[in-house]
């Protein structure tokens, strides 16, 4: 029978509270209470775990923060989800399940409710209550509460809390907010921290450690490097399977792909994290490996700055469109590891467009539309990070060729590394610097809202589309979408993926898909919100 730590969930009991365990960068010490190497080897893992050690590689990341508050990166979540938990959890396939939260649901239009887990301990031993779930929600959306959160946004409407009890509390709004129960249910959202453990350290030391009540408690870390746990014994639900196999899991990040998969066939690592396509039939022929495709959020597509020429033409946009041939280089470079995007919000999310038509591969009428907006002899250079996404080097490459040949403007790629190179100009390019240039933006809450507001809406942020003369019409169905209820809004979501569209407020390329490697001694479960993590797998018949 399969088994994950979704199933668990049917037999929850109260964990107890005891000892107490250092939940920092520093190791708690001590000999693990799992099992003698002699038992474990008789065991369906005894040989999966050398050393007793489950290790996972995944891509670099820009920054070493652990702290679900202080980094918005995904990477970063492979560590961070080991330890920290929301209200509602969310299955591999977006299925929400109780967390935190027993039970949840709206009082009345600006009040929502949540009836808060009882028994549940941190890591150092102290008893979550709704003081925990008030000051996480404070700390996320007032900069003056210990930090600015990177997550600042990410609860969008959220005005306070009210205690009711020690396990009862409100999350309120100015009337309606559906996007409430979406916000407390993804790992970008409202995880919680504990108060009195967070506000006795500074910024600096809660980014590197950690004090959650997950199923893992951090023993080690080195930043931007690794991050090691050991299952934590008073964990409220139950331990994942494997838990009696290991004493330690680990977090590698691990820039190049093929240290990754080199690591996974010489069972260094158990899981292993975007593995070229060109990999895949080696390890499908591989008895002792498999390979888990899914979905995921992220949307790759070229950004053109509407706050300058060329790109506050639509024409040009346009024509930017018509010169990629999309379905091309997902077939000859991504060997098909991708679907095609028509929208900012992919098919599985909430928004999407079925009816919304993909722009069609048109270079002679590109060269048309450039001849008449006036801009043919132009030299673009088409920035290409690489690094982070699939075959991004490749697939980008492949984007600047296919404009190149052009017949009206010449295109070159600029190949900069993602980590560093990229970010930081990406960062500093307000508001000329960078202009023409592939990007992807993943999020775990399965809502094309949040998409379309973090890369559309935010100017302070990723948004190069404030200059458009549509953008307040945007802005007005975000806002119209948000006082919605969930069961009503999506046509409104869907009206802001068209309007995207008709203004052509980037290049759509494709949604990204996830390519993990596994040991096949694991009943690996692969996630559709790209956070790459052991928790949902059991270990196989």
């Amino acid at each position: 029978m399969k088994s994950n730590r979704r199933r668990f969930m049917k037999s929850i009991g109260a964990a107890s509270v005891a000892g107490l365990f250092a939940g920092c960068s520093e190791s708690s010490g001590g000999e693990s209470d799992q099992g003698s190497s002699e038992e474990s080897d008789q065991s369906s893992g005894g040989n999966l775990f050398p050393n007793r050690e489950l290790n996972l590689a995944a891509p670099t990341i820009s920054s070493g923060v652990i702290d679900p508050h202080q980094t918005g990166a995904i990477q970063n979540n492979a560590a961070i989800t080991m330890a920290y938990e929301r209200p509602i959890l969310r299955g591999p396939e977006g299925d929400k399940m109780p967390g935190l939260a027993t039970d949840w649901g709206r009082e009345e239009p600006g009040r929502f409710r949540f009836q808060i887990r009882e028994g549940v301990t941190f890591h150092n031993g102290d008893e979550m209550t709704a003081e925990d779930w008030e000051y996480s929600v404070a700390r996320i959306q007032d900069p003056d509460v210990h930090v600015t959160s990177a997550l600042q946004g990410n609860l969008p409407g959220v005005t306070g809390t009210e205690i009711i009890d020690d396990y009862t509390i409100d999350i309120l709004s100015d009337g309606t907010n559906s996007f409430v129960e979406n916000a407390c249910a993804h790992f970008l959202g409202l995880s919680i921290v504990n108060k009195s453990w967070t506000q006795e350290r500074s910024p600096d030391e809660t980014a590197v450690q950690s004090n959650g009540t997950g199923p893992m408690q951090l023993v080690n870390h080195n930043p931007g490097n690794d991050a090691t746990y050991e299952p934590y014994e008073d964990y409220w639900g139950e331990l994942p399977e494997w838990a009696s196999e290991v004493d330690t899991v680990t977090v590698d990040w691990i820039a190049e792909d093929s240290t990754r998969v080199s690591g996974l066939r010489a069972n260094e690592y158990q899981i292993a994290e975007s593995v070229p396509p060109t990999e895949v039939p080696a390890i499908n022929q591989n008895e002792d490996l498999g390979i888990s495709t899914s979905p995921t959020s992220r949307v790759l597509k070229i950004v053109m700055d509407q706050r300058q020429e060329p790109w506050n033409v639509w024409e040009m946009r346009h024509a930017m469109n018509l010169a990629v041939d999309v379905d091309g280089y997902i077939e000859d470079v991504m060997d098909g590891f991708a679907v095609r995007s028509t929208q900012p919000t992919l098919p599985q999310m909430y928004g999407y467009d079925p009816d919304i038509e993909p722009i069609p591969y048109d270079p002679d009428r590109a060269d048309e539309l450039i001849e008449e907006a006036g801009y043919a002899g132009m030299e673009l250079e088409l920035t290409v990070p690489t690094g982070r996404f699939l075959l991004g080097e490749e697939f980008g490459v492949a984007v600047a060729n296919q404009i190149d040949q052009l017949e009206t403007i010449s295109c070159e790629p600029d190949i900069v590394p993602y980590g560093g190179g990229f970010t930081d100009k990406w960062a500093r390019s307000r508001p000329m610097d960078l202009d023409f240039f592939i990007v992807g933006y993943g999020h775990p809450s399965y809502d094309g809202r949040e998409t379309i507001n973090s890369t559309l809406i935010d100017t302070n942020g990723q948004s190069r589309f404030g200059e458009n003369p549509r953008y307040d019409e945007l802005v007005d169905l975000f806002e119209e979408s948000i006082s919605t209820p969930l069961d009503e809004a999506e046509p409104i979501v869907q009206e802001m993926n068209r309007l995207v569209v008709e203004e052509r407020g980037w290049v759509f390329l494709h949604g990204q898909q996830a390519l993990i490697g596994y040991d096949n001694a694991l009943d690996y479960q692969g996630r559709e919100d790209e956070l790459l993590t052991p928790l949902d797998s059991g270990l196989a018949e």
